[in-house]
């Protein structure tokens, strides 16, 4: 019965977000909606975290889980805070009063974003391998394409935060990949995801490369539209990469 609920729960954020991904995207190509609307990306980003925690609930039901959400949350938030007031992991920047809450200058949709990134990564790909640290690794391959994706995105079209000397750290997108590789392999050795395994196609049960899909499509939409190809492809090829090794694994491993 409560599955049942959360699967209709589930399945009404994802029609919500789907409906709300295109009015997004209208949101940030129109300048006079921009300045007034901008605000709802925290609204979206957190219906996004629900629907994966739903998510979680419905197929791992794992109590590890009540732990490792809050760890990556409040982790992510002090790294966040570390980043903007040392400049380490990421690079010299600061957020911006676009995002909205914030916590000593850093958004909490910062914190919600770390554990939406790297949990649906490391769902998607451990839906197909028992290798974990193939798992561990192409999610932290996936969450660098993510960023790669993110960054024009966020920080020179809608300035979320804004980079001290107009251009992108390669430390930044080194940190990306060795945060979530940490956070994936705390979720490799903490939750048992064999359940995610040999579950019917649906839309439930495809919500986190819903959730991905929809990220990567308004990133690289919005980017196009604004000049910003070279990331549009690289973030499109790393993606494929992982995608074909994951095929290429699977084959082997049947």
């Amino acid at each position: 019965m409560a599955d049942k609920t959360a699967g209709k729960i589930l399945r009404i954020l994802l029609t919500v977000l789907g409906v709300m991904t295109p009015v997004g995207l209208f949101i940030m190509t129109d300048e006079v909606l921009n300045s007034k609307y901008l605000w709802t990306t925290t609204v979206f980003l957190s219906l996004q975290f629900i629907a994966l925690m739903v998510y979680a609930f419905i197929y791992l039901k794992n109590r590890n889980l009540l732990l490792v959400i809050p760890a990556v949350l409040f982790s992510g938030f002090l790294i966040e805070l570390a980043g903007v007031r040392t400049g380490f992991p990421f690079g010299q920047y600061e957020y911006t009063e676009v995002l909205q809450p914030q916590i000593s200058g850093v958004p909490v949709a910062i914190s919600i974003s770390w554990v939406l990134v790297v949990f649906s990564s490391y769902f998607i790909i451990s839906k197909h391998t028992d290798n974990k640290l193939f798992a561990v690794i192409a999610s932290g391959v996936l969450v660098l394409a993510f960023d790669l994706l993110l960054e024009p995105f966020a920080a020179f079209i809608n300035k979320f935060w804004i980079w001290h000397g107009d251009s992108v750290p390669w430390n930044n997108y080194l940190s990306w990949f060795l945060i979530s590789v940490i956070y994936a392999s705390v979720l490799a050795f903490t939750v048992n995801t064999e359940k995610l395994k040999n579950q019917k196609r649906n839309l439930i049960n495809s919500a986190p490369e819903i959730l991905f899909v929809i990220n990567v499509l308004q990133f690289s939409a919005v980017n196009i539209l604004n000049g910003y190809i070279g990331s549009v492809i690289a973030g499109i090829l790393l993606v494929s990469a992982v995608l074909l090794a994951q095929n290429i694994r699977r084959k082997n491993e049947v």
